[in-house]
């Protein structure tokens, strides 16, 4: 009997059930030997490809299997409880992803099942803990019918798509069944074998500091690390190819770059080094950019493990890397030269275990790995002998923060999302019309500035004016920068020309030579146009047009972070390319995979440029040098939450540090900072877990001042006083204050921390000329009690000053969605506005210097905390002390129109 021939004989509704019904039983939450759920929805892929099994039935089939596996299993597990589970899943090693689990399912909603469903390694663990979390069923279905048709698209569409060449495959060594099910065997074992020392080397990143694929922080790096290590892999692949050596050689600054600067570096390294090759000496190197990367990331990885401080780590290094390049390399050779790794001693081997009736993927493998084993020993030897030779590297800057996790799942977590990502299909399809085109451009170029500016998710579309003009000028930006590759492609063209007529000769060699260099020349501008492009657009999302033209200052941006730099370039481009192929595209189509993959390049482009603004640091600087001591921060300033302490940590850092005694430093805790428990108002738990989390953030052993800040209605006051003074007592903070407390709550608030010993220093409350409750009690209270007061929003959310005097502007705070809303400018609050405008006017001052002024008259106010988004706003902000004195008529007119108008947002906490 032929096994092979049974195999193919199954087909139709026989492989249809058979499929489902592992589906079912995997979705209701039996475990299977290695989840094969992705496995055979890839298996049905290949049958619809190889016209065994109708698209329509398995796809229908398979999706009722998966559904009513997962609702059965909800059900079941919602019986079971958590504990139960837990004492299950400690003997499968599946705690850690239930908890993992259990941990997105706390943000509440479909779209956490949506997103945790979709996450490698915790679909059925999804399932389990929206059992025994009893989550709502509506809730769970409404994620899980959106996420299986991702799931069954992915997988069916991948099968289909490599279907026809795997059949092929299979019928060329069907007399050849046992050495394949052998092959089978040998990996399940070496799989099993592995799986212990995998798992310890993952624990052991995790205690050196890896914060995981998707998570890191990246330290700058310097220029000639990066342009040596591009050199080295050049120099050894130029001596293989003059003295014909059967080694590649090309790797040995990748595998450098890895050791000094990080996985990210390291992989981003070699995949620029192919990226460059494809486009100069080696046409065919692309597509391997993939195996570069991979190397460079594991020998980023061995660095954690301290595998090059010893021998034995060495050759681990050496031998991984070999593995992972034979591993990768082999199926990119069966697509590129028929299963030849163009190295005449491997391909030879190749072809010998090929005439020997071995399978042809061994065959090649092997073929592959003879040449790798003694490649990637010389390169790993020359790399770390290089790396023992430099000295410590300095960081020039504090380690700049990406989440990729946020970044790919940010669009499914929009309210709203799959109407903004069909708007965008919409303008592709119809992308010759060229407006749609410059439309949906300036969409992704308001992803980033949204990013940029702190947002969390996919802005609105309705700035279709202004879009269709960012759209136009970004697309002549890029077009510049492109100018000079096509400038320097010309001559090539020429002498290509003359050759076709057979005058080559008339022209000279060294005259074709010339014009090859440069245009070798032009395709390196072109490929780093694409690696840079993130740093353009940063310039123009922060000053404009010109300023993305200005060579300069791109430089400098780049600069500011070098490793960050050129992992978002390279991720830019891997994003850009998978874009435009279209993942799954059977399914799910480049209508689909270009706007989502545009969406995530948007983003990371926008916390690129967040990271490399040099705005905040001109206004720190500048700030200090006018003599501004005090900053003041709280955990969950943003957006996202902790990002202001972030940026103030980095700066402080690298240009402040020598100054720190000479700063007032503040933070606060009490409005939600995460997601899960303990996250939010005033317990002791939650304020002194939140100020460690602040200083880690900011660089700090201590804040001067720590604020609770708001007042908790769940927590006895005595419990969040307890928790201020032991944050003094630990030596974390200098003082503690309180935030929007009311006058009585005040009261007791310091009586208690009197009793305590350490004495009630400020308290921070909103107040301006349109908000002016602190003045019939909370003024007297603090001057009875001797507490500083400092206020905060004395401009009233930008309300006074000129930025509303003709209007809602469609870029200020009240046009955005959050807490300061249209609804709150009412005719009647502008008008009040324009007349103190009118007021300022005559006596020689903005209408913010005057509100800024007017605010510290009373010697009972302390100081005002104002923001500010450029030095000069900063500036003109600190000369309102050129005159703070009013004249009685004056305090006399401003009280006629400087009254409550119900803007105070933080309202509540000082009515409890």
């Amino acid at each position: 009997m032929n096994p092979i021939g049974w195999v193919q004989g199954l087909e139709g509704t026989t492989l249809t059930a058979v499929i489902c019904a592992l589906m079912f039983i995997e979705e209701a939450g039996v475990p299977l030997p290695f989840a094969p759920g992705d496995l055979v929805l890839a298996i049905g892929g290949i049958a619809i490809a190889g016209g065994r099994v109708s698209a329509a039935l398995f796809v229908g089939a398979v999706s009722v299997a998966i559904l009513s596996g997962a609702i059965f299993g909800r059900e079941i597990f919602a019986l079971l409880g958590w504990d139960r589970l837990m004492r299950v899943a400690r003997p499968l090693h599946a705690r850690v992803p239930l908890e993992r689990a259990s941990g997105l399912l706390q943000r509440g909603g479909w779209r956490a099942v949506f997103t945790a469903r979709l996450i490698p390694g915790l679909r059925v663990h999804t399932t389990q803990v929206a059992g025994v979390s009893r989550m709502p069923r509506l809730t769970f279905v409404t994620g899980l019918l959106p996420a299986t048709a991702v799931y069954i698209g992915a997988f069916v569409g991948l099968g289909a798509a490599f279907g026809r060449p795997i059949l092929t495959l299979i019928h060329e060594a069907e007399h050849q069944v046992l050495i394949a099910i052998g092959l089978v065997v040998a990996l399940v074992i070496a799989f099993l074998l592995t799986r212990a020392p995998v798992r310890r080397a993952l624990a052991s990143l995790e205690a050196a500091g890896w914060t995981g694929p998707l998570r890191f922080n990246l330290d700058s790096v310097g220029l000639v690390l990066i342009l040596a290590s591009l050199g080295l892999n050049f120099a050894g692949h130029a001596i293989v190819v003059t003295f014909h050596l059967p080694l590649f050689l090309d790797s040995i600054g990748t595998v450098l770059a890895g050791l000094v600067a990080g996985p990210w570096v390291g992989g981003s390294v070699g995949f620029i080094s192919n990226l460059v090759s494809s486009n100069t000496i080696d046409p065919v190197s692309a597509p391997y950019g993939i195996v570069s990367f991979a190397v460079g990331f594991a020998a980023g990885l061995s660095r954690y493990l301290n595998w090059h401080k010893r021998v034995s780590g060495w050759i681990a290094l050496w031998l991984v890397c070999s593995v992972i390049s034979a591993v990768v390399s082999t199926p990119l050779n069966f697509l590129m030269s028929g299963g030849k790794s163009n190295v005449g001693f491997g391909d030879a081997i190749y072809v010998a275990l090929n005439g020997a009736h071995l399978p042809r993927i061994v065959a090649a493998f092997i073929g592959e790995a003879v040449v790798d084993l003694p490649d990637k020993l010389i390169t790993v030897v020359a790399a770390l002998l290089i790396a023992q030779g430099l000295p410590e590297p300095k960081a020039t800057s504090v380690p700049a923060g990406l989440d990729l996790g946020e970044a790919f799942t940010f669009v499914v977590r929009s309210p709203g999302w799959w109407r903004k990502l069909l708007a965008a299909g919409i303008c592709l399809l119809f992308i010759w019309l060229v407006v749609p085109y410059l439309m949906l451009v300036g969409y992704i170029i308001q992803i980033a500035r949204h990013v940029r500016a702190g947002g969390r998710g996919l802005p609105p579309w309705d700035r279709l004016g202004p879009n269709i003009r960012d759209g136009f000028k970004v697309v002549v930006v890029i077009f510049t920068w492109w100018i000079p590759s096509a400038l320097l492609s010309i001559p090539a063209a020429i002498v290509e020309a003359a050759t076709s007529e057979g005058s080559k000769t008339a022209l000279g060699g060294s005259v074709a030579a010339g014009a090859g260099l440069l245009a070798a020349v032009g395709s390196v501008w072109g490929v780093a146009v694409l690696l840079i492009e993130a740093a353009i657009l940063s310039q123009y999302l922060e000053n404009g047009f010109w300023a993305a033209l200005n060579v300069r200052a791109v430089i400098r941006r780049l600069r500011v972070n070098l490793g960050l730099s050129i992992v978002v370039g390279v991720l830019v481009v891997v994003l850009s390319s998978i874009g435009i192929i279209g993942v799954a595209a059977l399914v799910v189509g480049v209508l689909i995979t270009y706007p989502y993959a545009s969406f995530i390049g948007a983003y990371l482009v926008g916390q690129y440029a967040r990271l490399t603004d040099r705005t905040q640091r001109s206004i720190l600087r500048r700030a200090f040098d006018l003599g501004i001591t005090h900053f003041d921060l709280a955990n969950n300033y943003g957006p996202p939450y902790g990002s202001a302490e972030e940026n103030f940590g980095r700066i402080l850092k690298s240009d402040l540090a020598g100054h720190r005694d000479e700063l007032v430093i503040s933070s606060k805790a009490g409005y939600d900072m995460w997601p899960g428990p303990y996250g939010i108002w005033g317990s002791r738990k939650y304020l002194l877990a939140s100020l460690d989390q602040s200083l880690r953030r900011m660089g700090l052993e201590y804040v001067d001042i720590f604020y609770s800040h708001r007042f908790d209605p769940q927590t006895p006051l005595e419990e969040t006083m307890g928790a201020l003074d032991t944050a003094v007592r630990q030596g974390k903070a200098l003082y503690v204050g309180i935030s929007s407390y009311s006058a009585q709550r005040t009261k007791e608030a310091a009586a208690i921390l009197r009793r305590l010993g350490t004495p009630l220093l400020i308290h921070q409350p909103s107040y301006s000329m349109l908000n002016r409750w602190i003045e019939p009690e909370l003024l007297d209270v603090l001057g009875q009690e001797g507490i500083g007061c400092i206020v905060f929003s004395p401009l009233a959310q930008g309300l006074l000053t000129d930025r509303y005097l003709r209007g809602v502007p469609a870029d200020s705070r009240a046009s955005q969605a959050g807490s300061f809303s249209k609804d709150m400018l009412t005719d009647e609050t502008l008008g009040k506005v324009r007349a103190l405008n009118q007021l300022a006017q005559r006596r020689g001052q903005t209408l913010a210097q005057m509100a800024l002024a007017w605010t510290l008259r009373d010697p009972r106010v302390t100081s005002a905390l104002v923001g500010a988004s450029s030095v000069a706003q900063l500036e003109q902000n600190i000369a309102a002390l050129d005159k703070l004195a009013f004249a009685p008529e004056e305090l006399s007119e401003i009280d006629r129109y400087a009254t409550d108008s119900g803007i105070n947002l933080w309202a509540e906490s000082s009515l409890n």
